[in-house]
């Protein structure tokens, strides 16, 4: 399934840059900003660069398993490279990486995207969307 990921503030989203490494600074859907998205026994779940992505086909991962940036840079999804969803309110998620530490739009969307969190606040919620 293919989805778009949705920053707090209603209005960027998540993308892969050329290299890899990932923002929330997109305010429109392309290519760059859909994942494959596949969902595994235990509940985790995975994402992928589209294969007409300059970054194609690789798995996003928590660098460390987490408390880093997040880039798609890998060919297969080990655990560093599955992600949790936590539900919060209104639909929105908080993806929290291998390590306990979640996903974080700084400013709510518009910028950096990592995953320092230890706590899930305003920045740390996003809306997976299907496409």
């Amino acid at each position: 399934m293919q989805v778009a990921i949705l920053s707090a503030d209603g209005n960027h989203f998540v993308r892969a840059s050329r290299d890899g490494t990932l923002d929330a600074v997109a305010e429109e859907v392309s290519t760059w900003e859909m994942f494959e998205y596949e969902e595994y026994p235990d509940g985790r779940f995975s994402l992928k660069t589209l294969a007409s992505h300059p970054a194609g086909s690789q798995f996003v991962r928590a660098r460390g398993g987490g408390g880093g940036l997040l880039s798609a840079d890998r060919a297969i999804a080990s655990d560093h490279e599955k992600f949790t969803k936590n539900a919060i309110a209104n639909g929105q998620v908080a993806i929290q990486t291998s390590d306990g530490r979640f996903w974080r739009a700084k400013n709510l969307g518009g910028a950096e995207l990592d995953c320092h969190a230890t706590v899930v606040s305003s920045w740390e919620a996003f809306t997976i969307k299907s496409l």
